[in-house]
């Protein structure tokens, strides 16, 4: 059982509390902004102006996506997901939390119905190759750092010109 350090702010301290229990064995609830994990979920293609969050949530199944965004919607917990290096996650800081979804990246092509069925925390790259392997062609990029799910939704695109839309 993990304990409650005594210099963890009050967000951090109510998820390690109140959310991880409530979360399957192998969900995660990182504190530590020192430790490896910490480090290696906040990590980003550049830390520039990056800002460190109350606290880390890795889930490791949909229903525990589903018990943090309800439990940090009921508790008014700002946080940001990030499934890949790319995404704008420092943008949270003490007063929110990184929900990160790299546990979640399973991948299944069904040949036979020409389909590619991914998890969220799924990066561009791994998407290419086991669709590549199955006689398919992703059309997007192929930064190794980049979540699929954001790319395919249309994240980092946008008009050349938006600056003169109205």
């Amino acid at each position: 059982m993990e304990t409650v350090p005594v210099a963890l702010n009050g967000i951090a301290a109510k998820l390690v509390s109140e959310l991880k229990p409530i979360l399957s064995p192998n969900a995660r609830v990182l504190t530590d902004a020192a430790s490896d994990d910490f480090k290696l979920s906040t990590q980003g293609w550049s830390n520039i102006n990056a800002k460190v969050p109350a606290a880390v949530v890795r889930p490791a199944t949909f229903d525990d996506v589903s018990t943090f965004v309800k439990y940090a919607t009921a508790n008014k917990i700002p946080f940001v997901p990030r499934s890949g290096g790319h995404s704008i996650h420092s943008s949270i800081g003490a007063e929110g939390v990184l929900l990160d979804l790299r546990s979640l990246d399973k991948i299944e092509v069904d040949k036979n119905a020409g389909t590619a069925t991914f998890q969220a925390g799924v990066l561009t790259q791994p998407l290419m190759k086991a669709c590549w392997e199955a006689g398919y062609l992703v059309a997007t990029g192929s930064c190794n750092t980049v979540g699929a799910v954001p790319v395919i939704l249309g994240g980092a695109f946008r008009h050349p010109f938006a600056s003169e839309l109205p």
